[in-house]
């Protein structure tokens, strides 16, 4: 179980990557064992949200899209088992969110070029 302080400081920082980023379109990646796939492109950051599992372990909410009236474009993405989230805004301004499972899978959202991704 991940303790209290840890909850609070990752609740603070998915709150302000979103509200930073909040509308910016999105690149979301999976990274696991078998490799990496795009999971979506193009859909603006509508909220993240942290939660709790039945089990007790942690998760993590990405909402993308549906933030107009009328736009039926959306995504959810609940990722269960959240043992690590990270973060960073390098000096290109190409905030990076990082979200790690226990399984050891890893969700990566960012808001790179959406050109010459290929692929994947």
């Amino acid at each position: 179980m991940i303790a209290n302080e840890l909850c609070t400081e990752w609740e603070a920082s998915l709150k302000e990557f979103c509200t930073r980023n909040w509308l910016r379109r999105t690149r979301l990646f999976y990274v696991d064992a078998t490799g990496t796939r795009t999971s979506e492109r193009g859909l603006p950051l509508n909220g993240l949200n942290l939660g709790v599992d039945p089990d007790g372990s942690l998760q993590v909410v990405i909402l993308l899209g549906g933030h107009k009236t009328g736009d039926t474009r959306h995504l959810t993405r609940t990722l269960s088992g959240v043992r690590r989230i990270t973060h960073s805004s390098p000096p290109n301004c190409c905030d990076t969110l990082e979200i790690e499972q226990e399984s050891g899978a890893r969700t990566i959202l960012d808001f790179g070029p959406l050109t010459g991704l290929g692929d994947n």
